[in-house]
Order: C-alpha cells, then sequence, then structure tokens
C-alpha cells in the first residue's frame, strides 16, 4: 500500500501527526517520506517524463552530496515544533 497526504505547511501542526502517528499504528512495518516543497514550484502532475528523470536526477545528485537530512523521531518532532512557532 502506498499512500500520499499532500497538506499545506501551516496545517501539519502537532496535532497533524498526533492523528497520522494514529493511522501509522496500524501496520507494522513501513517508511515514511516528509517532503517539502515552496508554492513558487511547479505541480509536477503536468510535467512531462524527461523533467521527472531530470528531477530525480538532481535529488539523487544532492543526496549523494550530503544534502540530504537525516532525523530521528524526537528530532523530527522538534524540527516540527520549531517550523510551527515560526
Amino acid at each position: 500500500m502506498e499512500a500520499l497526504f499532500k497538506i499545506p505547511v501551516h496545517d501539519s501542526d502537532q496535532d497533524f501527526f498526533k492523528r497520522l502517528q494514529e493511522v501509522l499504528k496500524r501496520f507494522k512495518s513501513g517508511k515514511i517520506t516528509i517532503s517539502e516543497r515552496d508554492k513558487r514550484d511547479q505541480d509536477f502532475v503536468a510535467e512531462t517524463d524527461s523533467q521527472y528523470e531530470t528531477r530525480l536526477m538532481q535529488s539523487i545528485n544532492e543526496l549523494d552530496e550530503g544534502k540530504g537530512i537525516h532525523f530521528t523521531k524526537e528530532s523530527l518532532e522538534e524540527y516540527v515544533k520549531n517550523l510551527v512557532k515560526n
């Protein structure tokens, strides 16, 4: 199963993450990916295969360059709290 949740950043408060956690408790294993996209970025639905491949390769290169961010559950919670405060 795969699910995609698209919510505005201002709606991703602590209550949202508590509700999401309750939903995810039903699954024994899996992976969660959280991404942020500036509202000025294009809508990916309208991109061509070539644009998708370019974006994907750029993301892979950035990860290879060490530009990825890794969180523990606790550090993610702290990061989100700080985002909500700002």
